[in-house]
């Protein structure tokens, strides 16, 4: 399925705001299916939840691949350090999700896939 034809890709969802991580957003040529700010915001969003590119870069209707490209834009050096803390926060939430689950849950059921 292409990004721009993602069922996700016209609703971008928020996050809870002590997830925010405020950043500039890369300056990119405006293309109503590009990386608006809305749609960076809404990616560094989910990255501090899931901890991973590719599910945060199909949660905004985009390919993790262009997320990568656009993280190598010259002008992304906020967006780069927002990646890099959301990732480590989406990840260490992750965790916590687990052990909580796993203590909390009862018999639950545990799967480890791939990001």
């Amino acid at each position: 399925m292409k990004p721009e034809h993602h069922p996700a890709a016209g609703r971008i969802r928020r996050v809870p705001a002590f997830f925010r991580i405020r950043f500039r957003p890369v300056p990119v040529k405006a293309r109503h299916d590009g990386w608006t700010p809305e749609r960076q915001r809404g990616f560094i969003d989910r990255l501090c939840v899931t901890g991973c590119v590719a599910r945060s870069a199909r949660a905004v209707g985009k390919a993790p691949q262009s997320a990568y490209r656009l993280r190598g834009h010259a002008g992304a050096a906020g967006f780069r350090r927002a990646w890099d803390e959301a990732l480590a926060a989406g990840r260490s939430y992750q965790v916590d999700v687990a052990i909580d689950r796993a203590l909390n849950a009862g018999a639950a059921t545990i799967s480890s896939s791939r990001c």
